[in-house]
Parts: structure tokens; C-alpha cells; sequence
């Protein structure tokens, strides 16, 4: 590599401006939601509130800015960075580790090398190649190897990370008990891919069977498990269970299950003269027992659709209430299931009732080299701070030897060390 274009690479302002961008990146990503680590309702309802902000932030991409064009861009030049200043590193790890760097510049009289050489292998050194007539001496050679195996690791996590990144997809989609989802259908809530990514898509049949919810003396949520199938062949169907802190791995794809994010569901078929005849879901979030749940749907063409759900009646003789407001005037309808009837000039009809559950659905892509860079910097870590070299050169001098000695780290520490095995127990340098 061209030497001033590393050293420009690894110059402490074009480092520390890089790693600013990154921890500014990550600031971000902590104070505005995240539409991956933001449930749908929490992150619409922040919209609603902040419509001015909500613009620039969707404009700028900072409502995902861990797989935004601009972020990886940065990253990328982050990398390069990290990368050029570990190839320093690696040869400087190198050089050392054969013993570059280290001469017998010091004269101590009266003692031989054979000594020495001794006192050393008592000391648990080992002997090594050296140059030029010299004897060497290194205990843990292997650790000048730490800090370039440690940025090594760094290297290969963000390099994993960068791709990820560029490559992952993700998508929010809502299923009902019973439903089976085809390859290709629409109805995504929402969306998330990479710049070179793709929606996650598994190509084949998938069947929400059940869900189970365990929920506290409170009435919250405690835990939500759901039970998905995949169709293998043409009538073998695949079970496979997943919550919020336990997803499945299916086909490559990762499933969570969207924790507080269920509850029932009414099928309606609205109809009114001159809009489109529209089949919905509507989807009423669980609440505690004996309260009544409240939902809308906006069917394409149609005015706002208010329900109320209460499956106890604690409100009327009927679990599900309609209306719609238009202008001064309210229409609304109460119905059971299998029930029609009309409520101004709309037409409602409560096919059945069921439950549903929120599914997010990610691609992952090297997520396991991720973690195999955490487990190289973890090595790293442990050569600099547990395993530090040590090492001796000496060379005979015709009243004794002269020697030359080092630590990576800490040298004050290992003076004892080194005095035992020069024989001067500190008296002599």
C-alpha cells in the first residue's frame, strides 16, 4: 500500500472524524425511533405527533439509519480506515514477533550467556531464532500478535456489519389464526431492506396455526409464543414455534413474534353504493379482560371505519360496534357474528371473529462472521492484557554480555523478572 496514503488513512483526524460520524449515527439511532426496534403503533403515533420532524426524518433516512445509503457510506470509509491502520499494525506485529526492533545495547560484565541463557528457560522464556550471532529468548512471542488480531477481529465485524447492512431485509406483516400466506402476496405493514436487499420472501406456503399468550395478575403481557407451518411438498405442513425472545430460524429467514402486538379479530364485508365492496380484518389489540378494545380501517376508496370490540358486551347485547362519522352526522351499527345490516348508507357484515398475531420477518445476512469477529477481538483482547511478551537478546562481549530486553505492556512490572535473569537482582543495568 502507498505509504502516504496509509498514513493518511490512519491519521488521528481522519480516524477520530470517522469514529465521530459512527457515534453520531448511533446517537441518532437511540433518539429517534427506529422503525426495526419500534412497534407500529408506537412509531405511527410519533408521526402523528411530530409531522414536521417526522418529514425530515423520513427524508433523511434516519428512521433507519443502520441500513441508510448515507450511514454506509460513512462505514465504508470507516473500514477502510480500520483496515489501514490494522495492516500497520500486522506488520509492525510481524517485525516484532521476529525480533525487529530490539538490539544488545546494554554491556553487563562479569557473566556469560550460557548464564543467562539459563536463568532465562527457569523464568519459562523459550530460545528463538535470532540474527547475527545473538541468542533471543521470548516468553508469550505470540502476544505481539494482540493488538493486530484484536483490530483484525474489529475488521472483520464491521466489514460482516457493512454487509449486513447493504443486504438484509425485513418486513412487519399481520396474520390471523388459520390464514395461509402465499409466495408473493401484498400486505406488508412495512418494509425494510438494504440498499442492495431484498423483502423478505420464503417461497413457500405459511400457516399461522396458533397463538398462546401468558399474561400477568396485572393483565400485561408476560410472553407470546405463536405457532407457524411451513408447506413442505405438496400437503406435509412444518411446525415450527417462535416468540419475541426466542425467534425461529425457517428457510434462512428469522421469525419474532411482535410481543404485545395480538389480540382478536372481527372479518367484515363493508358495501355502500357507489364504493368498492371491501373484506377486512379488523384488528383489535388485547386489552384486559372486561374492558372493550378499540380499532379503525380505512378500506382503499372508504371514510374511516371506527369499531369497538367487546367480546364480554359489557357496552350492549352485541360484541362488535361500527360507525362512521361524516361530517355532523353518525352512522353506526352494532352486530354479531353472522350478522348483516346496514348503518346509513353503508352495509356491514360480521362474517366471523378470530385472532391475529404480528410477525416480523428478517433476513439475516452474515450475522454469524459478526460474531466471529466479536470472538476474534475477545482473543485479541486476552493476548494483550493476559499473555504479554516478553523477550532477551544478548550477544557475547569479551567481558561479559551485552543484552537487550523488552516488554510489550507494563515493563516496570516484569523488572524483577528480567533481574533474576540477568543475575543483578536490581544492583546493575
Amino acid at each position: 500500500m502507498n505509504k502516504k496514503l496509509l498514513d493518511r488513512l490512519i491519521s488521528r483526524r481522519i480516524s477520530v472524524a470517522l469514529m465521530t460520524f459512527v457515534l453520531g449515527a448511533a446517537v441518532i439511532g437511540v433518539v429517534v425511533p427506529q422503525r426495526s426496534s419500534t412497534s407500529l403503533k408506537s412509531f405511527t403515533d410519533w408521526q402523528s405527533a411530530n409531522p414536521g420532524v417526522a418529514a425530515a426524518v423520513g427524508a433523511l433516512q434516519m428512521d433507519h439509519v443502520f441500513s441508510s445509503w448515507w450511514f454506509l457510506v460513512g462505514l465504508a470509509l470507516f473500514t477502510l480506515s480500520l483496515s489501514a491502520a490494522t495492516w500497520s499494525m500486522i506488520s509492525r506485529a510481524s517485525s516484532r514477533y521476529r525480533g525487529g526492533g530490539l538490539d544488545p545495547h546494554t554491556l553487563l560484565e562479569g557473566v556469560s550467556a550460557e548464564e543467562i541463557a539459563l536463568r532465562a528457560e527457569a523464568a519459562g522464556y523459550h530460545e528463538v531464532p535470532g540474527a547475527g550471532g545473538m541468542r533471543r529468548f521470548a516468553r508469550h512471542r505470540f502476544g505481539w500478535w494482540g493488538s493486530a488480531l484484536m483490530h483484525l477481529g474489529m475488521v472483520v465485524a464491521v466489514i460482516a456489519a457493512l454487509v449486513s447492512s447493504a443486504f438484509a431485509g425485513s418486513a412487519i406483516v399481520d396474520f390471523s389464526v388459520g390464514e395461509v400466506r402465499e409466495p408473493g402476496d401484498a400486505g406488508y405493514l412495512y418494509k425494510e431492506t438494504g440498499p442492495l436487499g431484498s423483502v423478505p420472501e420464503f417461497g413457500t406456503p405459511v400457516r399461522l396455526d396458533r397463538i398462546d399468550p401468558v399474561m400477568w395478575p396485572t393483565g400485561e403481557v408476560k410472553s407470546l409464543e405463536a405457532q407457524i407451518s411451513v408447506l413442505r411438498g405438496s400437503d406435509t405442513w412444518e411446525p415450527f414455534s417462535a416468540s419475541a425472545n426466542y425467534p425461529v430460524s425457517v428457510d434462512g429467514y428469522v421469525v419474532y413474534v411482535s410481543p404485545g402486538e395480538f389480540g382478536d379479530a372481527a372479518f367484515v364485508e363493508l358495501s355502500a353504493e357507489g364504493l368498492p365492496d371491501s373484506p377486512v380484518r379488523i384488528e383489535f389489540p388485547m386489552v384486559a379482560a372486561g374492558e372493550p378494545s378499540y380499532s379503525e380501517v380505512m378500506p382503499d376508496g372508504w371514510p374511516v371505519v371506527e369499531a369497538r370490540w367487546d367480546p364480554e358486551m359489557t357496552r350492549g347485547d352485541k360484541p362488535l360496534a361500527l360507525r362512521v362519522v361524516a361530517g355532523e352526522t353518525i352512522h353506526q351499527v352494532v352486530l354479531e357474528e353472522g350478522e348483516s345490516a346496514e348503518f346509513g348508507p353503508y352495509s356491514a357484515s360480521f362474517e366471523f371473529e378470530g385472532q391475529w398475531a404480528r410477525l416480523i420477518i428478517v433476513r439475516p445476512v452474515a450475522v454469524n462472521v459478526i460474531f466471529f469477529g466479536f470472538g476474534v477481538i475477545a482473543l485479541g483482547s486476552l493476548m494483550i492484557y493476559v499473555f504479554i511478551p516478553r523477550e532477551i537478546v544478548m550477544a557475547e562481549e569479551g567481558v561479559g554480555v551485552r543484552y537487550g530486553w523488552r516488554a510489550a505492556r507494563m515493563p516496570h512490572a516484569y523488572h524483577e523478572e528480567r533481574d533474576q535473569i540477568l543475575g543483578t537482582n536490581g544492583e546493575r543495568e
